[in-house]
């Protein structure tokens, strides 16, 4: 391993990666000492951080032994003796020996090389996948935290440099930040981020709530309060009310539900019933109470599902019914006659959709499951899967009937197998069970269409295997 001489700037907190720019302010004698000698040094420094940031004149036994070495970018006076540093950082290193001469500390580094990265563009692709979609689901929760280097490291697909950026700019607490930058291992890096990607989208989720419900509250339950409406009425709202605001209207608070309860409470109850290959749902007007879905039903109306029915489909039929029977509850309430009916012990519950469960399983889902995905994402999010590496979307499949399908050695094949291939028949998939026929998708980065259409402009070739 490579060894090195170089000034040494002890950090207080502002951790610096390989392939990743930042910058940082210095002021103490030492730190200023170090940058003239890396002047001097073509412009190479090594940077560590100190293990307690609060200690203003760190020894040797106050600082970690692993940090980055660094390219000085810039300096820039920022006043008061204060000097703002532009660096960008080169490769990790660890210090074996320890020397102060004339106020500058230098250190011996030896350069730690990186191990055990993704043996095939397959695997490297995989797992860029998760991190960029683990960084998106973060950014919905943390708007304006895509930097330009890290849409730079997606745009460009470099794993290597995504993992530096996302542990650089997530606000994680430093230990942790030290021990990735300690870990020599690029697939447990990737494995110990996304476990920090999931924490840190718990924590502003929970935190992004509180901040509403402190922020709201008050102020809007107070509105509400000086209006004295009679009654309230909630439609497609997806979250639980206070009790303070529920006890406000005289004749209750009225909510208008995708179903037909005690069926599918909860957030997402057309789109569950359509995920589910049901054949009925409806609406349910209901008093709320303090649970989720849970209060006396006044009305129900039935409505079927058709086999090829989408969820935005389904929504809008559904639509139409709540307003009139919305309008048949209020008056009821209103005439003094309307009925209330206790829901039973059994009920089910209806989550909110998230990305993940968006991605076809072909291993475990069969030609009527992936087809029930297919529609219920429809149009929100999309079924989508992966060919060479490629995202592909699916708005629109059938399940084969016998008839149009007779392939050679099916049993042979792999589940995502691509059977049939050609713009007159268009692309058939095996499953798990059943025969998939595509009708309807969307390659990476263009518009929706017909598969026919599709296949005249991009090759998808037959025994190829969607992932």
């Amino acid at each position: 391993m490579k060894k090195q001489i170089l000034p040494l700037l002890a950090l207080r907190g502002k951790m610096v990666y390989p392939d990743t720019s930042v910058y940082f302010e210095v002021s103490r004698p030492k730190s200023m000492a170090a940058l003239e000698q890396a002047v001097n040094h073509e412009q190479q420094i090594f940077l560590v951080n100190q293990i307690d940031p609060s200690i203003d004149k760190p020894d040797q036994e106050d600082l970690y032994t692993v940090g980055t070495i660094a390219k000085i970018l810039q300096m820039v006076k920022a006043g008061q003796g204060v000097l703002r540093v532009f660096v960008e950082g080169q490769t990790r290193a660890r210090i074996s020996s320890y020397t102060e001469v004339d106020g500058c500390v230098k250190v011996e580094v030896e350069e730690l090389p990186d191990t055990g990265y993704p043996e095939t563009p397959v695997e490297e692709e995989a797992f860029f996948r998760m991190l960029e979609e683990g960084a998106e689901e973060f950014s919905e929760k943390n708007p304006g935290f895509f930097a330009p280097q890290l849409q730079k490291a997606i745009d460009e697909r470099d794993l290597r440099s995504l993992v530096n950026e996302l542990a650089s700019q997530l606000p994680f607490e430093l230990g942790k930040k030290q021990q990735l930058l300690e870990e020599s291992d690029i697939k447990q890096q990737i494995q110990s981020l996304l476990a920090i990607l999931t924490e840190e989208v718990e924590i502003s989720i929970i935190r992004n709530e509180l901040a509403e419900k402190v922020k709201k509250n008050e102020e809007f339950i107070e509105k509400i309060k000086s209006l004295q409406p009679d009654v309230i009425c909630v439609v497609a709202y997806g979250k639980i009310l206070p009790k303070e605001l529920l006890e406000i209207p005289k004749l209750g608070c009225i909510n208008v539900h995708g179903s037909l309860l005690p069926k599918y409470r909860g957030a997402a109850p057309i789109q569950w019933a359509v995920l589910n290959g049901d054949k009925t749902t409806g609406i349910t007007t209901m008093y709320m109470d303090e649970g989720m879905d849970t209060g006396d039903m006044i009305f129900k109306e039935e409505v079927s599902i058709g086999d090829d029915e989408t969820t935005g489909e389904l929504w809008e039929k559904l639509e139409k019914i709540g307003g009139k029977i919305l309008v048949k509850t209020l008056k009821a309430i209103e005439e003094g006659n309307a009925p209330r009916e206790k829901q039973g012990k059994e009920f089910s519950m209806a989550p909110m959709l998230n990305k993940k469960m968006a991605k076809i399983n072909w291993e475990e889902q069969t030609a009527v499951q992936i087809k029930n995905l297919v529609r219920g994402l429809n149009p929100i999010m999309g079924a989508y899967t992966f060919l060479n590496g490629k995202k592909i979307k699916f708005w629109k499949v059938d399940v084969a009937k016998s008839t149009e399908i007779t392939a050679e050695g099916l049993k042979m094949c792999k589940n995502g197998t691509v059977i049939v291939s050609n713009v007159k028949d268009g692309i058939f998939i095996k499953t798990k069970k059943g025969i998939l026929k595509v009708l309807e998708i969307q390659g990476e980065n263009a518009r929706r269409m017909p598969i026919s259409d599709f296949l005249r402009g991009n090759s998808i070739e037959k025994f190829e295997v969607f992932e």
